[in-house]
């Protein structure tokens, strides 16, 4: 989350008042996010945040930002960082059937030999892939 904000900041060559939201998704994507987390990301920010509250993290930083209570579990801080988590929940790839992989590990119950002052441990790991129907 605060890249993003980190990213509002570097906007300050747009003025004191808050970008569009086209001009925000462009920067994000730019930074490297993906295009539709980018557009999630600018809608829970403008959805979340007054223009206002933006304009001020363009201008300040993420010292702009509304005031994060501790005490609170619902200001704005937390509602935006909630919304930001869902944006990239949604962009990460589901897993499928035909990537499905495990990976055990085991160490043996004894393996350590000694010498007058060595000592090793062996272990052993294996992976096995499963495709599903």
């Amino acid at each position: 989350m605060l890249a993003s904000f980190g990213l509002l900041s570097a906007m300050s060559g747009c003025g004191a008042s808050a970008p569009s939201r086209a001009e925000l998704v462009r920067s994000l994507k730019r930074s490297g996010m993906p295009a539709a987390e980018a557009s999630c990301a600018a809608g829970a920010i403008f959805a979340t945040l007054s223009d206002k509250q933006v304009a001020e993290i363009v201008q300040r930083g993420g010292s702009g930002a509304p005031y994060d209570d501790p005490k609170r579990t619902d200001d704005d801080m937390d509602k935006v960082r909630a919304a930001l988590t869902k944006c990239r929940n949604k962009a990460q790839p589901e897993p499928t059937a035909d990537s499905l992989t495990t990976t055990t590990s085991a160490l043996p119950a004894s393996s350590t030999s000694s010498t007058s002052s060595t000592s090793s441990t062996t272990s052993t790991t294996s992976t096995t892939s499963t495709t599903l129907p």
